[in-house]
């Protein structure tokens, strides 16, 4: 539908941001609230093997919760869990929730005066609690809020898709029409995104959802179109492209699978979007949170602090300027490493962006040549036939199709700030392979990127719907005081 031009404000995040339609949700469950709870505390619903106890958030609950639930209540025994709302709300910065399900009371309930963790900037973490089964009242509020206010944070929740789901089947008629309706909703958001003279330039969204479904239902974890979900990123501070491109050191493509947390390199999942928003505002990781505990899911290329998805001399330039404050010395490293180096020219063949060069690519050069496409794009679609970000060579961290001495070089020059001791082990392991060798082919990971390089300072949306995320923005420190919910 969204390639089909029916979703034109979807279609914007895959043209303009860094998107996957492969993520995860949650190992053991794939249900609303549980969900939701993973994606502002940074931790799994249950406990996974072998990690320590308390690591999970615990809340396995998907009602209405009575007046005195909170997610640290929950558990056995009661512990706090942080949340985006505390670290943001703690630094100073001011916070909102928008909902259309009654049960986001929960978050309220768990993050107000009274149950909220004690701070010199207050126990109530959100300033703003707004919650309505009415979605198009809660969008009006969540536009005159934004505007009048330019929260710091905001998360929202359009519940749409999920009750088309339920009542009418995922897919069905109805279910098409909900993503048609939150497709007007996101336009809305870009448009005053976009128009409003403190957000333009400023903002940027996340986009995910809380779990798929197959049916009337989502409620079967190990069901591929339950767990599978989109992750979304557009904005300030944010390149183009594959994320999993982005992030082939840390993150790798799942395919069809169900990695659980035990496994050694991790999906994206829709938990990592707390992280990476208190990243793009500046700000450090959630306290005891594990998913994207590092900060290291990139949204840009490294060195490319100009996201345009390209290192050339506007990053220089953005480096010379932030130098001091937003980067360092190794920042420069980092630059003239990478320098040249482009995102889109390693998949540049992927016309129709699945992540994969393959006939279909094809098919779209000959719709579009004469006018999008020329002669010299089918050369480059011939040239990359059977690549995709999977296939990206192991240990080529000079990207010249050869894992070889001078690789070797370039990982001594930038080990402790680009690369690691697992690089050198990566690129040990590769030695001699090539561009179209089977060991080359078969390794998921890729050129290792930094995990702390500076993001430019944003405010930040992040949206979600059920059955799809949160906004958030940050500007120079500003409270939000008697707006508590």
């Amino acid at each position: 539908m969204i390639a089909a031009g029916g979703a034109p404000n979807f279609k914007r995040f895959q043209d303009e941001g860094v998107w996957t339609n492969n993520a995860r949700t949650d190992y053991t469950h794939t249900i609303t609230l549980p969900n939701h709870t993973s994606m502002i505390t940074g931790r799994p619903v249950s406990q996974p093997s072998g990690f320590p106890a308390m690591t999970e958030h615990g809340f396995t609950n998907n009602d209405d919760p009575p007046p005195t639930r909170t997610i640290h209540n929950f558990t056995n025994p009661d512990y706090y869990k942080a949340s985006t709302f505390d670290v943001v709300h703690d630094a100073g910065f001011s916070t909102a929730m928008y909902a259309s399900k009654s049960k986001f009371n929960l978050y309220n309930q768990s993050y107000n005066a009274a149950a909220g963790a004690p701070h010199l900037n207050g126990s109530d973490k959100i300033d703003v609690y707004f919650g309505s089964s009415n979605t198009a009242a809660m969008q009006n509020q969540l536009l005159s809020g934004l505007t009048a206010n330019h929260f710091d944070y905001t998360f929202v929740h359009y519940a749409d898709p999920d009750e088309a789901g339920h009542n009418s089947g995922w897919g069905s008629t109805a279910y098409i029409a909900a993503i048609k309706t939150v497709d007007g909703y996101l336009g809305e958001v870009f448009n005053l995104v976009q128009n409003d003279a403190t957000l333009a330039g400023q903002a940027a969204i996340i986009l995910s959802a809380d779990h798929g479904g197959t049916g009337t239902g989502h409620g079967t974890e190990t069901n591929s179109l339950n767990y599978t979900v989109p992750f979304y990123v557009w904005g300030a501070g944010v390149g183009h492209g594959d994320l999993y491109a982005l992030n082939t050191g840390s993150r790798l493509n799942p395919g069809t699978s169900r990695p659980s947390y035990s496994a050694a390199i991790q999906p994206i999942r829709n938990g990592d979007g707390g992280n990476l928003a208190l990243k793009l505002l500046g700000l450090g990781p959630i306290p005891g949170s594990v998913i994207n505990a590092a900060q290291n899911l990139r949204v840009t290329m490294p060195g490319d602090f100009s996201a345009n998805n390209e290192v050339d001399a506007a990053d220089y330039v953005e480096w010379r300027k932030g130098l001091g404050t937003t980067y360092s010395q190794a920042d420069y490293q980092v630059v003239r490493s990478h320098f040249g180096q482009s995102l889109s020219a390693a998949l540049a063949g992927d016309f129709d962006q699945n992540g994969v060069v393959d006939g279909v690519d094809y098919a779209v050069w000959r719709k579009g040549l004469g006018t999008t496409y020329s002669q010299a794009d089918y050369h480059t679609w011939r040239s990359q036939v059977g690549q995709s970000p999977s296939t990206l060579l192991a240990g080529d961290f000079d990207r010249n199709g050869v894992v070889d001495s001078a690789d070797y070089v370039v990982w001594r020059n930038g080990l402790g700030t680009t690369y690691s001791q697992t690089d050198y082990d990566i690129w040990r392991s590769q030695f001699g392979q090539t561009s179209g060798s089977a060991a080359g082919a078969a390794s998921g990971a890729a050129v290792t990127v930094p995990s702390q390089i500076p993001e430019p300072t944003t405010q930040l949306i992040l949206v979600l719907g059920g059955g799809l995320g949160s906004l958030a923005r940050r500007s120079s420190p500003r409270l939000c005081r008697g707006l508590n919910s």
